[in-house]
């Protein structure tokens, strides 16, 4: 029996954070003895065209394991960002939209009848939950699949295509507590078909002196990830300008990722463009703070990152998610306000404070986020769904 991975984008392009803990996870449980496969599309990124196939449809060995690559459909894109403009504004729309907009996500009719046809010898792990191949993929077989949605306080998971998806799955599994319970407060999800899963994170690797050599040896404040509005990049640099002209002096920010950010023209904000992996652990070791200032994650896989690195976190009060691993862990502050972000900036700041804070999450993270615990409640989440079978395969 295969544990069967579906995502709309795999590869080493797909860098977001649920296609980064969608492989990582699905090579993990791999190395662990599963038979683990993959579905996804031929599109390459988030960023890339949905209904372009930049990859052939076919199938292959990638990092070891089978990926199935299937065409994308052509899709009504003016249609889309139509109703999904009303779904940030928080605009009603109508059923008929709602079913419009699932289709006219990134799809593949190819991919969804591969999922119906092949039911009977596999069980299907999507995700994340909000695009098409997930929502239509999963209810073609939804005795047979698992969802690992990366959920988030936001218009698309009040979507009844998505409310359906979620309560009629074998099983869901949740990366943070303040996740789950968003669930659990959307959804009448079936009995016991929600575990707590969690994410392996690595890291602690990183060469400061590197990085500064490379860089500059001035004190600067980390942002990696998408840089976008609904990731709060902007938001950042506003916050981070205004803390620059109340506290002169060299602290920089440096931001790092996909996307492209303005930075106002001020000679202490940089867009470091996409960093490689040992760059990017060679920042974090060099960070006076990392900061994370979107309010929509559901794990958050850069924040420990950071924090293995020793390095203090600022996050967004709002986002329910980082805040609780800020508190849990102690390692870190959160803030609303510019005045907030201030205040907050210049405890972590601290020599007496921000390496304590930055010690306090590496804890955090090598108490709960290891791949070998990770694993263990994979196992046990597949035999507590009724797929023993594919649980006893692990070495």
């Amino acid at each position: 029996m295969k544990l069967t991975f579906v995502t709309p984008w795999w590869g080493p392009e797909a860098r977001g954070g649920a296609e980064t803990a969608c492989r990582q996870t699905a090579l993990r449980l791999a190395a662990a003895g599963l038979d683990v496969e993959v579905l996804t599309t031929c599109s390459r990124s988030f960023l890339s065209a949905w209904d372009h196939d930049d990859y052939r449809p076919g199938e292959g060995i990638e990092a070891g394991v089978r990926v199935r690559r299937f065409a994308c459909r052509r899709r009504d894109r003016s249609a889309f960002d139509a109703i999904n403009r009303k779904l940030l504004k928080g605009e009603a729309i109508s059923a008929t939209e709602e079913t419009t907009f699932v289709a006219e996500s990134i799809n593949s009719p190819d991919l969804v009848d591969f999922i119906a046809q092949n039911a009977g010898d596999r069980v299907f792990v999507f995700i994340p939950y909000l695009y098409g191949t997930t929502v239509q993929g999963a209810m073609a077989a939804p005795a047979r699949s698992v969802l690992i949605p990366c959920l988030h306080d936001e218009a698309y998971a009040r979507l009844a295509p998505v409310r359906a998806m979620f309560e009629s799955v074998r099983g869901i599994g949740f990366l943070s507590a303040p996740e789950r319970e968003l669930a659990q407060g959307l959804y009448r999800m079936q009995d016991s078909s929600d575990r707590m899963l969690g994410l392996g994170v690595e890291g602690g690797r990183g060469d400061a002196a590197r990085f500064r050599a490379r860089h500059g040896s001035e004190p600067f404040v980390l942002y990696v990830g998408r840089k976008d509005a609904t990731k709060g990049t902007p938001l950042l640099i506003e916050a981070f300008l205004r803390y620059k002209f109340e506290h002169p002096g060299p602290l920089r920010l440096l931001l790092a990722g996909p996307g492209a950010v303005d930075t106002k023209g001020s000679p202490f904000v940089a867009d470091l463009g996409y960093l490689p992996e040992d760059d990017k652990h060679d920042a974090f070791a060099a960070a006076a703070v990392f900061c994370n200032p979107s309010w929509n994650e559901s794990f958050s896989i850069v924040l420990m990152e950071a924090w293995l690195a020793g390095t203090p976190a600022l996050v967004h009060a709002r986002c329910a998610v980082t805040r609780d691993h800020v508190r849990r862990a102690k390692g870190g502050l959160y803030f609303h306000t510019p005045a907030e972000f201030a205040a907050a900036l210049d405890l972590l700041l601290d020599p007496a404070l921000g390496p304590k804070m930055g010690a306090n999450g590496r804890r955090y993270v090598r108490l709960n986020f290891t791949w070998d615990a990770v694993v263990r409640r994979y196992l046990a989440a597949l035999r507590a769904w009724g797929f023993a079978d594919i649980a006893r395969l692990a070495t």
